[in-house]
């Protein structure tokens, strides 16, 4: 396979110049917040494929490009999606989800069951039968 340099380095840019940021008008009450000056990123396509194909994870690639996951995340989503002008996506590979915050169900079907019965919300059909025997 020949080796393809892609010249069109991509900077995901995500600096506020205040002089181009349009003013907005403050809500009535409220203090007008300050604009957060957003940080640049200085990856390159190429540069962000080969790191994210060659990790383990997206915190891995996140810790490699120096970028918060989310960001990550967000790009390769981006990246898979196909171009408006018709060519396809980038076949990046799936990351493993290690989601921190998952769900024992088993247990927790346990406690719902100890708690007692939920109440089943009635449906149309049973209210409709109850209004035609009045």
């Amino acid at each position: 396979m020949p080796d393809v340099k892609n010249d069109v380095e991509e900077d995901v840019t995500v600096d506020v110049n205040p002089e181009e940021v349009e003013e907005t008008e403050a809500v009535e009450g409220e203090p007008e917040k300050p604009k957060k000056p957003r940080t640049r990123y200085n990856v390159s396509a190429e540069e962000f494929v080969r790191v994210w194909q060659s990790s383990d994870s997206a915190q891995e690639a996140a810790d490699r490009l120096g970028m918060p996951k989310s960001i990550v995340l967000a790009r390769s989503a981006v990246y898979r999606k196909a171009r408006a002008d018709g060519s396809p996506g980038i076949n990046l590979k799936r990351m493993p989800r290690n989601n921190p915050r998952k769900l024992d169900t088993e247990y927790l079907r346990k406690v719902a069951a100890e708690c007692g019965p939920v109440d089943e919300p009635e449906t149309q059909e049973t209210e409709t039968k109850t209004e035609t025997e009045s």
